[in-house]
């Protein structure tokens, strides 16, 4: 059983590692720091799995110690990940609530206690030198005390990452930032559970099997969907359209229906516009849309709606002072007021209300 449980570990480790050179791999195009992030914690977590589950394994107390610790990360660094997936902007650690940050300092701290009490030998508790009784129910307490931390913090941030995924992944192909969601509440839940077991129930030992068979089985579902979505790493546009038989007469077509759809028809407005969508306006080929978008004007779909969306939203804030900022948002074709804020701050490096009182 211990084998078998080993083996589980190991393989959704080294998937975890596997998917964080597909996320660096991917940030040429976005930015997925935070992604990579929380693949390598889930990783370093499994890692002490396998360490824990092992029984020939010295200072299992350490590896328990950096499994708790290390996942008080997850739930922020998905947050983050997530943030960075739909608004398109580059986040920062220092945007986590800062009662947060010292609730998570807090749960560090409190592994200290167990990883003190970590020896060479295999077992929790050394024999050589025993803990007296009060310093053993320390330990405990401490460790439930990190767990509560965790288990409170958790559902804040799967609320929020859904707020997100659902105020901006409309027509969007981001769907696969959902799956995370899915592994960071089973980490959740199975805290719960083994909190239960460890100082209540006492499952008995197969319970530790199938707490792994669900944890590893739900990581690997979730991240083999996350690799299923993935595009394939960007290349120029001459050596991915080499063997196109789209010629420069039907470019040129393409081209200034293209541009008569957004200058005067304002296809942009519409916040549901997809590629697909687009090219049906256009009675054109989504492939030879996105074709003559990257090699005639050298940019990405979602980059020229939302050029556009930022040129009109820039007129209307000028024009219209006292227009409702979310407002001007949903007139250009942003579904949110946090994409709005996102897509302007990069184009033009400002706020749109800093933007509205420059003159």
């Amino acid at each position: 059983m211990s084998g078998l449980q080993s083996s589980l570990y190991l393989f959704a480790a080294a998937l975890c590692v596997f998917s964080t050179a597909l996320t660096t791999r991917k940030a040429v195009a976005g930015p997925l720091r935070f992604f990579t992030w929380f693949l390598v914690i889930q990783s370093v977590a499994f890692v002490c799995e396998l360490l824990i589950s092992h029984p020939a394994t010295p200072y299992k107390s350490i590896a328990l110690g950096l499994l708790m610790s290390s996942s008080l990360l997850l739930a922020p660094c998905l947050w983050l990940a997530v943030r960075e997936c739909v608004t398109g902007s580059r986040a920062s650690f220092h945007e986590v609530p800062r009662a947060h940050l010292v609730a998570i300092a807090a749960g560090v701290i409190c592994v200290v206690p167990l990883m003190s009490s970590a020896h060479s030998g295999t077992t929790w508790a050394d024999p050589w030198h025993p803990s007296s009784w009060l310093y053993s129910k320390f330990i405990h307490t401490t460790m439930l005390i990190c767990i509560a931390i965790f288990i409170g913090l958790v559902p804040w941030y799967l609320a929020r990452c859904r707020q997100l995924l659902l105020a901006n992944l409309q027509g969007r192909p981001r769907h696969w930032t959902v799956w995370p969601l899915a592994i960071v509440f089973t980490t959740w839940v199975l805290a719960i559970v083994r909190t239960l077991d460890c100082a209540f129930i006492k499952w008995p030992p197969m319970f530790s099997l199938i707490v792994a068979l669900v944890s590893v089985g739900v990581t690997v579902a979730a991240l083999y969907l996350l690799m299923r979505e993935f595009s394939p790493p960007p290349r120029e546009a001459a050596d991915r359209y080499a063997k196109s038989k789209l010629d420069d007469s039907v470019r040129r077509r393409i081209r200034v229906k293209l541009e008569e759809a957004l200058t005067r028809q304002r296809a942009y407005t519409n916040g549901d516009l997809s590629l697909a969508k687009l090219a049906a306006m256009l009675r054109e080929s989504p492939h030879y849309l996105s074709q003559v978008i990257s090699q005639e004007l050298s940019t990405s779909f979602y980059e020229l709606v939302n050029g556009y969306r930022i040129e009109h939203a820039k007129r209307l804030l000028r024009e219209s002072p006292d227009a409702n900022v979310l407002s001007i948002a949903m007139d250009v074709g942003f579904n949110s007021k946090s994409a709005f804020n996102a897509a302007f701050r990069r184009a033009t490096g400002t706020t749109p209300s800093v933007f509205r009182q420059i003159k």
